[in-house]
């Protein structure tokens, strides 16, 4: 409980509000646009990894069923492959979820296991990678 009280706090404190509000109410972020920005971020490795805030908590479940805090820094930083061939396409969904001051970025294989979110929030104008919470079943 404590990790995950851990994880809520960096990605609420890793967040600063970069929005205006349009004439209908309604807020938009002013800064980097976010599919321009998850683009190189899926393609570019360099750029990933000066895009994460370090060190970042990956909440996952274990083959026990337990509930998994693993706190990354930039030296074990696992690059993030979001490559899947053609022929496997049709298989995942890929769902954007503004959330407050972050966007979710929800990956799930359909029929599958797979199902990740990743936190990216708004940071002196630019998105960055704050948390993962994976809820694959092993």
């Amino acid at each position: 409980m404590r990790n995950y009280l851990l994880l809520i706090l960096i990605i609420v404190c890793s967040c600063e509000s970069k929005k205006a509000e349009n004439a209908n109410g309604t807020r938009n972020y002013t800064n980097e646009e976010f599919q321009f920005f998850i683009k190189r971020f899926k393609e570019d490795t360099t750029f990933q990894k000066n895009r994460i805030k370090f060190p970042i908590v990956t909440k996952y479940i274990n083959g026990k069923n337990e509930i998994i805090y693993k706190t990354n820094t930039i030296d074990d930083w696992e690059i993030l492959n979001y490559y899947v061939p053609d022929r496997l396409k049709d298989n995942y969904s890929h769902e954007y979820l503004p959330k407050g001051d972050t966007m979710v970025h929800v990956i799930k294989e359909i029929g599958y296991r797979l199902n990740c979110h990743y936190f990216f929030c708004m940071e002196k104008q630019k998105w960055y990678l704050v948390g993962i919470d994976d809820k694959s079943k092993p």
